[in-house]
């Protein structure tokens, strides 16, 4: 029996290659051709650089779809925000790398319940906290017409989202959807487990990133999320033309990936 056919695309690829770029121009395109109603919700991340030195400050996360979005900041550099970490009760004690990251305000408030009105089905509830309840899963509220495709973009599944119990269940939970087409970023190797169990999806295809290919690969995406769309098909189909090669990442690992480690 032939192997099923990927319905996803991830991105993958050293800082700096452009992914998230590669993502919004591929949006770009769909809004442009299809409406933004193509894109059904999820999130993408961006650096947050000081106005005055460019020095990189951070990260923020902003939900889809556009007309809807909310901001939220993600992580900023723990040299900038000493009392986060500071103290055994500091608000936000989780740090990767460089960064303290909100957990609770930007993933468990924002990023999840965004990805879980769009599931199919609920993703698994998260670990109940001791001393606490679990926070309560919200009723699906936000879904695509019957018959029809729609987009949804994971913008990234790492390391830092991955600190966010309920981040993986989901992921999982949008993979399974089959009325969408997710498009995603992942990092580079396989250290981070909601990064290696995307590549390890049989309804995922992973394309390495770099500025080589980046600008026909964002134009393929578009088409090949367009398609997807018009014809109703969330079976996504690449065309090759426009660059990229299929994996490729799987020795890049010690070059880290955005969160320096």
């Amino acid at each position: 029996m032939a192997a099923p056919r990927p319905r996803h695309l991830f991105l993958t690829g050293f800082p700096g290659a452009g992914k998230t770029t590669c993502v919004l121009a591929a949006l770009d395109a769909l809004v442009a051709a299809c409406g933004e109603a193509s894109i059904l919700g999820g999130f993408v991340t961006r650096e947050v650089r000081d106005d005055a030195t460019g020095a990189r400050l951070g990260f923020d996360v902003h939900t889809l779809p556009p007309s809807r979005s909310r901001r939220h900041p993600l992580a900023r550099r723990v040299a900038d925000h000493p009392s986060e970490t500071a103290r055994d009760d500091a608000p936000n004690p989780h740090v990767v790398g460089a960064y303290a990251v909100d957990v609770r305000g930007a993933l468990e408030r924002v990023v999840v319940p965004n990805l879980r009105e769009i599931c199919s089905e609920e993703p698994e509830p998260e670990p109940e906290p001791e001393g606490g309840n679990p926070t309560p899963t919200p009723t699906p509220t936000r879904a695509a017409p019957r018959g029809a495709v729609s987009v949804v973009v994971i913008d990234e599944a790492g390391k830092m989202e991955s600190l966010a119990p309920a981040f993986a269940p989901a992921v999982r939970a949008a993979l399974a959807n089959p009325s969408v087409v997710v498009l995603g970023v992942v990092p580079v190797g396989r250290k981070v487990n909601v990064a290696r169990d995307v590549k390890d999806d049989p309804s995922v295809r992973c394309v390495t990133l770099d500025e080589g290919n980046r600008d026909g690969l964002a134009r393929a995406i578009g088409e090949a999320l367009v398609r997807c769309v018009r014809s109703n098909d969330p079976e996504i189909r690449l065309d090759e033309g426009g660059g990229g090669e299929v994996g490729g990442d799987e020795d890049a690992t010690t070059r880290g990936n955005r969160s320096g480690l």
